[in-house]
């Protein structure tokens, strides 16, 4: 079997070993402004739960990124415990990390998130049980030679969703990140400065 036994998979240390790498600090500054981190709700569409349910995910959790709004979400793994299913009120992903570093997400819809070295970014079948099996079938054929993390817990997820962050985002969404962060600051200066002459009138 491709994939460790969750008992026996190192984990902690594979996170650590992923979070001592260098990051560029295009990335950094993306990190530190997605913020991926625990949530205390999220809103995922119920259908999607039920099918999560049906397949046997279990949820570890919510978590959250980005500042105003935050994107929520609710996060399950599935029996393996190296496949996250992160259900949000907008839709679903499927997401695998490698001891190596990489990544495949599995999108529900036509991804504009491109593929690199490091990450395999795919397109959905058509169904949440269809994206899973495609999903998986990926993971089994690259978890031969490199072995899936195993998440253990929310924090595991939250640990993974700061590496994705650090390490794997492609630049250009990682610039873009910026840029829309840059010009909702100026614009909320703006607004503040307006705000501010009007009662000094």
């Amino acid at each position: 079997m491709p994939f460790r036994d969750p008992a026996d998979a190192p984990t902690a240390l594979t996170l650590a070993r992923l979070r001592a790498r260098p990051v560029d600090r295009i990335r950094r500054a993306c990190c530190a402004i997605a913020r991926y981190r625990t949530a205390t709700s999220a809103s995922p569409r119920a259908r999607d739960v039920e099918c999560a349910d049906k397949l046997g995910f279990s949820n570890l959790g919510n978590a959250a990124e980005g500042l105003l709004p935050p994107y929520r979400k609710r996060i399950y793994v599935d029996q393996p415990r190296t496949t996250q299913a992160q259900l949000s009120n907008i839709g679903y992903f499927f997401i695998t990390y490698f001891e190596s570093g990489k990544c495949v997400i599995t999108w529900d819809h036509v991804p504009t998130t491109p593929s690199s070295e490091v990450l395999r970014s795919r397109a959905t079948t058509g169904s949440f049980t269809g994206d899973y099996n495609s999903h998986v079938a990926v993971v089994r054929e690259l978890g031969a030679s490199d072995a899936p993390i195993v998440v253990r817990d929310i924090d595991d997820a939250v640990a993974l969703g700061d590496f994705y962050y650090r390490s794997i985002v492609p630049t250009s969404l990682a610039v873009m990140t910026l840029m829309a962060f840059a010009l909702v600051f100026l614009l909320a200066v703006f607004v503040l400065v307006w705000l501010v002459s009007r009662l000094l009138r």
